[in-house]
C-alpha cells in the first residue's frame, strides 16, 4: 500500500497511508492537527515501496517510510491550458474556441533546462544530483572530477613524504646552514 508524503507547519515530514487521505491527523513534534492531502504525484522507491504526494512539496526531500532510503519528490511539469482543453479538460466552448484561434503554442509551462535521466528517461529538474524516480547519479562528471583531484592531492602528499625521505639529511643540512645564517 502506498504512503502520502507531507509536511507540517513545524517542517516535520510525515507519511501516512493514502486511504488516510482527507482524514486529519495529529503532528507528532508539535501537536498540531492537519489534513492529509490527497496525493498527486506518484514514484516508486528502489525498495519497492509505492511513495505519492501532493504537488506543494514537489523537488522536497523525503525520507522513505519503508527503508529509509533518501528521495527527491519528482516535479511534474503542467502543460498548458491549450494541450489540457485538448487532452479532454473541462472548459466552456468560448475559452476552447478562444484558445484555438490565438497561435500561441502548446509547450509545457516550466524549465526549459531539465534534464532527461539516462537511466529511466524521467524528466529532472536541473537542480537535482539523482534522479527521484530511479535515484541514478543525473551529472556523473562534477564526482569524477571531484575523484580526480582528491587522487591527484593523495598521490603529490605521498611523492611529497617520499621525497622528503629519501634527502632528509641533504635537506636537513640546507635548513640548518639557513638558519644558522640567519641567526649569526
Amino acid at each position: 500500500m502506498a504512503s502520502v508524503y507531507f509536511k507540517c507547519s513545524c517542517d516535520k515530514s510525515l507519511a501516512v497511508d493514502v486511504a488516510d487521505a482527507g482524514r486529519q491527523v495529529q503532528c507528532p513534534d508539535c501537536g498540531s492537527h492537519l489534513l492529509v492531502p490527497s496525493p498527486e504525484l506518484y514514484w516508486t522507491c528502489a525498495c519497492g515501496e509505492e511513495m505519492a504526494a501532493p504537488k506543494n512539496i514537489a523537488g522536497v526531500s523525503v525520507q522513505c517510510a519503508a527503508c529509509e532510503a533518501e528521495h527527491t519528490v519528482p516535479v511534474r511539469l503542467e502543460l498548458s491550458a491549450r494541450s489540457r482543453s485538448a487532452e479532454g479538460g473541462k472548459r466552456d466552448k468560448q475559452q476552447q474556441q478562444n484558445e484555438s484561434q490565438s497561435d500561441v503554442p502548446c509547450v509545457p509551462v516550466g524549465r526549459t533546462n531539465d534534464i532527461r535521466c539516462p537511466k529511466c528517461g524521467y524528466l529532472c529538474a536541473a537542480v537535482l544530483t539523482r534522479c527521484p524516480q530511479c535515484q541514478n547519479y543525473l551529472r556523473k562528471g562534477p564526482a569524477i572530477l571531484r575523484q580526480c583531484i582528491l587522487m591527484v592531492k593523495v598521490i603529490f602528499i605521498i611523492g611529497l613524504g617520499w621525497f622528503v625521505a629519501a634527502h632528509f639529511s641533504r635537506i636537513s643540512g640546507y635548513v640548518k646552514g639557513l638558519f644558522g645564517r640567519i641567526l649569526e
